[in-house]
């Protein structure tokens, strides 16, 4: 599998599918743990910004465990799908089960070779 770019909000569920992802066997680096920014073909995790707040409350510390930063994290979650798309992303629905969300970033990927 080429390199390949997961890409969305804070909460929007980069960190489950990459571990998802390496749970099936596929290499998979997180964008903010692994300090990536090379922008390649990628999916951009799209979700609404009630799945977003619901995420971040549910994190028991880390980014957007204050209201000051909630806040940044709705901001630019308001133009984060316009952004990757932008960019050339292609949207991939992050509300569904992580096991779903997987198989669509997976079926992404494979389009993109």
């Amino acid at each position: 599998m080429p390199l390949f770019y997961v890409a969305g909000a804070s909460g929007s569920g980069k960190s489950t599918v990459c571990a998802e992802l390496v749970r099936r066997g596929h290499p998979s680096y997180d964008v903010d743990a692994d300090r990536l920014g090379v922008w390649l073909d990628g999916a951009g995790l799209s979700v609404d910004a009630d799945t977003v707040r619901r995420r971040i409350a549910q994190r028991p510390e880390g980014f957007g465990s204050s209201e000051e930063e909630l806040r940044r994290i709705l901001h630019w979650h308001a133009t984060v799908d316009a952004d990757n798309a932008r960019f050339g992303a292609t949207l991939v629905d992050a509300s569904r089960p992580v096991t779903t969300v997987a198989d669509e970033v997976l079926k992404v990927a494979e389009e993109h070779r």
